[in-house]
Formats: structure tokens, sequence, C-alpha cells
């Protein structure tokens, strides 16, 4: 199972131009097609001023804008539905309802630990239905003897290694 996070990068612009374009993720669609375990995210959204305090920090201009990570959130959108891959929608999402989205970001841009926590809600069911049915290949984690972890990590080779004696 893979988890494809397009973010903060792809919402990049200089002088008001984006640098990607939103078509950089028909590639995508190529390479990852219909039959890949593939969980594409979306881009959450920005919050322009407080990121825009961030760059001015550290000497920039505001490098990030929100109407572009909105482009690359339905463009993410657009090729799952391409590819008929499962799409997490953070843009959308974490905006429903007129809710507070800044909660989410630490500093505008980046998830902050509630952005995480509520990432880790929505992709946690999504994680569940598709791989909820695959058996364990490896025991539990308590169940491994962290002093001697070959016995219960590798059974099979355990007990050649016995009957060899």
């Amino acid at each position: 199972m893979t988890t494809q996070l397009s973010g903060e990068p792809l919402a990049a612009c200089s002088s008001g131009r984006v640098c990607r374009q939103s078509e950089d993720y028909d590639p995508l669609s190529a390479v990852f097609g219909h039959h890949t375990r593939l969980i594409l995210i979306a881009p959450p959204p920005i919050y322009e001023p407080s990121w825009e305090k961030q760059c001015f920090t550290k000497g920039y201009k505001l490098n990030r804008l929100n109407s572009i990570a909105e482009e690359y959130a339905k463009a993410c959108v657009c090729v799952g539905q391409d590819c008929g891959t499962e799409v997490l929608d953070l843009w959308t999402l974490m905006q429903e309802g007129g809710q507070d989205y800044t909660v989410y970001l630490s500093d505008g841009l980046h998830l902050s630990d509630k952005g995480n926590e509520f990432l880790e809600s929505k992709l946690w069911p999504i994680l569940e239905q598709k791989l909820g049915a695959l058996p364990f290949l490896l025991p539990y984690w308590m169940d491994v003897d962290n002093k001697n972890p070959e016995p219960s990590l590798f059974p099979n080779c355990t007990e050649k290694k016995e009957e060899k004696s």
C-alpha cells in the first residue's frame, strides 16, 4: 500500500506564477494506473497570513498560495478518479462546514499535531478497509522477545538451526 501526499511544494509560486502546473499529475496516471494499491492525499489548505509571517522571519516573500493548493487538490482528485484509486482530499475535508482549518496547521503551511491527528483519523479507516483482511506475516510487537527476537520472527529458520545441531 502506498500513500502519496501532494502538498506544499506543489503550491509554490514565484512572482505570482505557478512553478509547477497541475498537469504534473498526469504522469502519475501512467505510472500508477488502475492496479496499484495507492491512496492519493490531496494537499491541505494554506493559511496565507500565518505562512507569510514565517516567510518574513526568514527573509522571504509569501511563496505559497491557497488558491494554488486548491488547484492541486482538484487535480489530485481528478487523477484519482481517472486511475480508479482512493483520494483523501485534505483541502476539502479540512474546510467542511466552514470549520476553522487553521488549527490543523502549525505555521499556516505544515500540519500541526491536531492536523496530523486529523489526517490519521481520515486515513486509518481507508487503510483498515483496504488492508484489514490481510493476514499478519509477523507477530504482534509485544509478542517478540527483544533480547532474542529470532525465534518469534523467524520460527521456521530457528527450528532448522536446532535440527542441525
